[in-house]
């Protein structure tokens, strides 16, 4: 199967699925299977306007068997690569952060399965802190 067969509507950026910050804090669920055909999942976090924080990500998942991974890329709102958090297959690991220093504006986030056998239940977390951060 093709790894995009199975994709729906967020496995392109233009059907991203919004990431809704409550007091400062969103979370979003989903899967991505590289086997399964849906290799990758979008998600946009839009941050509130006139000011600038530090939005933290975190990416938490179960895969099917032991040694599975997941990754993400961020992009800003002209969608320039911001960072990210890489394959380190074989690691063991489940989880993965990223932290955005005087984050404003819009991010789009791409998970993803990152090789062929790759897949996992995740759930993103994005915190955002703007205090004392008003832009002038």
């Amino acid at each position: 199967m093709a790894q995009d067969g199975n994709t729906g509507p967020d496995g392109k950026v233009k059907g991203a699925q919004a990431l809704e910050l409550e007091n400062g804090e969103g979370r979003s669920k989903g899967i991505v299977t590289y086997p399964g055909g849906d290799r990758v999942d979008w998600k946009k976090i839009v941050l509130p306007e006139g000011k600038a924080g530090v939005l933290e990500l975190k990416l938490r998942w179960k895969s099917p068997r032991p040694g599975l991974d997941l990754a993400f890329e961020v992009y800003d709102q002209w969608f320039h690569p911001v960072g990210g958090a890489k394959p380190k297959p074989g690691s063991g690991r489940t989880s993965k952060k990223f932290a955005i220093e005087n984050a404003q504006g819009t991010y789009y986030v791409q998970i993803y399965a990152a090789k062929r056998g790759d897949a996992g239940e995740y759930v993103l977390t994005a915190e955002y802190d703007d205090r004392n951060t008003a832009l002038a």
